[in-house]
């Protein structure tokens, strides 16, 4: 113990070092070494006697007594333990450093373990995002892929559907027009018919061949009435556009000619005359009015209100360009005048086009001039 350490330097004269230890860890060889490396041989303090030896006398025989005051000194074992004791703090301070120290490393230690397992997790979270990242783009590619099938199967459907459509439309289109030439060279044969009907000898009167004029009119007008009727439906149905110039009329042949066949037998007995083309109807109008007004003078006194005709020309002037369709009908372009107009129905004129030819035409591509 710290209590003998006088007893033990003095025992142990010369050392070179002294180590005070508290347990084993203090003595272990590593420290001793290092403590003896400090040390230097001018650092060594052999212990020296406190008082210088009296100069040899010859030995007497008279007894000395020995003095303890002079062998021992207070004051320099004084200074002695205040050497242990400033030792001992510098010891105990070295050793607290040293603590301090190792507790500091051991803290850095562990705060980089820390980081170093903070970056490996965040890593593997990074990692493990992405593969579900890449999980969830795989998986929705191929409910794209499988969605874009199932969309571009129904863009072929409507595809089909569409070209389906169109090819019944244009089959329609088709059908109606040839079924409104068809129609319009049967009501032109018809009203040729009815022209050469009324300068046929007849032995009606006048009053009664009016009379029947007067009830085709009537009739004439009542099927113009239901035309415009199925002209307005057909519209309604097709949708044409604002911007587009108007639809053409069209007609049903099968009323026209039931009602022209029963009014012609009502009129004229006279035997049934076959549909002819446009240009030859109107030919046979020609001859016939100009036959009529040169060698008939009878016939216009008997017939006055079916021959003499009291109104002027009827002309008009196109609003849009018009392409015929078959040879019943006239071509013209817009501010073109056309003369000579009939006007045998609602929706469909007759007259004389500007390259000279005569023939049908609709009635709402022109305008009248007065």
């Amino acid at each position: 113990c710290a209590n003998h350490l006088m007893d033990i330097s003095n025992f142990f004269r010369g050392a070179h070092i002294t180590v005070t230890a508290r347990n084993e860890d203090d003595v272990e060889p590593s420290l001793i070494l290092e403590k003896l490396s400090k040390c230097t041989v001018s650092s060594f303090s052999l212990r020296e006697r406190s008082d210088p030896t009296e100069s040899a006398r010859p030995i007497g025989s008279v007894y000395k007594r020995i003095q303890p005051a002079r062998e021992i000194s207070s004051t320099e074992r004084e200074k002695f333990w205040m050497k242990e004791q400033e030792e001992e703090k510098k010891r105990i301070e070295e050793e607290k450093l040293k603590a301090e120290a190792a507790r500091s490393y051991l803290a850095e230690q562990v705060k980089e373990r820390e980081l170093k397992e903070a970056q490996a997790r965040e890593e593997w979270f990074k990692e493990r995002s992405l593969s579900i990242d890449k999980m969830r783009e795989v998986e929705k590619n191929a409910q794209n892929s499988a969605h874009n099938k199932v969309n571009k199967k129904l863009w072929e459907q409507q595809l089909q559907e569409d070209m389906h459509d169109e090819e019944e439309r244009r089959c329609r289109s088709q059908s109606m027009r040839s079924q409104r030439s068809q129609e319009a060279q049967a009501l032109i044969a018809q009203r040729t018919i009815d022209a050469k009907a009324m300068f046929e000898p007849s032995t009606y009167t006048g009053t009664y061949a009016s009379a029947a004029t007067h009830n085709l009119s009537k009739q004439t007008n009542h099927r113009t009435s239901q035309l415009a009727e199925v002209h307005a439906v057909q519209n309604n149905h097709h949708g044409a556009a604002a911007t587009s110039p108007p639809t053409e009329l069209t007609y049903t042949r099968n009323k026209l000619q039931d009602d022209d066949t029963t009014l012609l037998g009502a009129t004229s007995p006279g035997p049934a005359h076959s549909h002819q083309n446009w240009e030859g109807g109107i030919a046979d109008v020609t001859q016939q009015q100009a036959s009529a007004s040169v060698e008939g003078p009878g016939l216009s006194q008997a017939q006055p209100a079916t021959v003499e005709n009291s109104e002027p020309e009827i002309r008009a002037r196109a609003l849009y360009d018009y392409q015929a369709a078959d040879d019943t009908e006239i071509s013209f372009d817009p501010d073109d005048i056309i003369t000579h107009i009939e006007q045998i129905d609602e929706g469909w004129w007759q007259g004389l086009g500007p390259d000279g030819t005569y023939g049908l035409f609709p009635a709402n591509y022109v305008e009248l001039i007065e």
